[in-house]
């Protein structure tokens, strides 16, 4: 007879035989949290780089000291950051930055308004030399810090002076100037602006050649002879006429010289006349033409 062997199991044998269920609650949450934290860091870098290609910023602490610097800041005005951060900002650059009315705003107005913005301050900077700055001031009350942003205008300012320069020197040539000088609409061909030698030349007051074609005002046979040589003014950007007759109000007639110039100004089409007498020089040259025909002439 052949014996069967028959395994009893105990119920620890029989349950350590199941598997067990794994514990995923746990897993799910640690992987959440490094979710986060990567969505975390990649907030804060996003944020660093935004600080360090915005124009130099100071972050302040309640008492005015520097807590941190961006790198335009260092760049900028030419300082590490031992040299910036832990001072107070009056304190910087051998105290460049102790500038009143920038107390005034940050130790008055800050605290009562939050923020300040665009206060304009040139001032000798012991590294940069003189500098014209924009300066901005915000309070962020949660974190107890206040925000300096400083924008350097001074190539601007520079810029706008020299314009305003050149407009003054040039201003004065077309008043002085004397031939006469018209500028002109382009697309209406009407006259936007006069000098005062072009008035006397006319005798007219500048305000009734204003908005007058040239023909209006006898520079030019009639309209169509307007249209015509501001087409020719169009294609070649330049136009002279060596002889050409013009009667003033009085009905006085002058021989004058008459070039016209198409350029291009602050992305905008100007035209620009100059009209200059040339009635004395025709008789000079009237005047040796009559005596080269009397040396001609045979005497008997």
């Amino acid at each position: 007879m052949i014996m069967k062997t028959i395994r009893v199991h105990s119920t620890e044998q029989r349950a350590a035989r199941k598997p067990v269920p794994l514990d995923t609650s746990s897993d799910k949450r640690l992987e959440a949290l490094k979710r986060t934290e990567r969505e975390l860091k990649q907030a804060r870098d996003y944020a660093q780089a935004i600080v360090e290609t915005v124009p130099p910023l100071l972050v302040l602490d309640e008492e005015l000291r520097v807590k941190t610097a961006n790198e335009s800041f260092y760049k900028h005005f030419r300082v590490s950051p031992p040299q910036t951060e832990n001072y107070l900002v009056y304190e910087l650059g051998n105290s460049q930055w102790n500038i009143p009315k920038l107390r005034t705003f940050l130790e008055e107005i800050l605290p009562r308004h939050s923020f300040f913005k665009d206060f304009e301050v040139t001032h000798e900077f012991e590294t940069i030399g003189r500098r014209t700055v924009l300066l901005s001031g915000r309070q962020v009350r949660h974190l107890e810090r206040i925000l300096l942003f400083i924008d350097d205008i001074t190539e601007r300012v520079e810029s706008r002076a020299a314009m305003q320069t050149s407009e003054i020197r040039y201003r004065r040539l077309f008043e002085a100037a004397r031939d006469g000088i018209l500028l002109l609409y382009p697309d209406t061909r009407k006259i936007a602006d006069a000098n005062p030698f072009m008035t006397e030349l006319l005798g007219y007051p500048r305000e009734e050649l204003l908005g007058k074609e040239l023909w209006e005002i006898g520079l030019l046979k009639d309209e169509e002879a307007s249209r015509a040589a501001f087409g020719e003014l169009q294609k070649k950007h330049f136009i002279r006429y060596e002889d050409l007759p013009l009667q003033n109000k009085q009905g006085q007639r002058r021989e004058v010289e008459f070039v016209s110039n198409l350029y291009m100004e602050n992305g905008h089409e100007v035209i620009q006349c100059n009209i200059r007498v040339i009635t004395e020089r025709k008789r000079a040259e009237q005047a040796l033409l009559d005596a080269k025909h009397e040396f001609r002439r045979p005497t008997f």
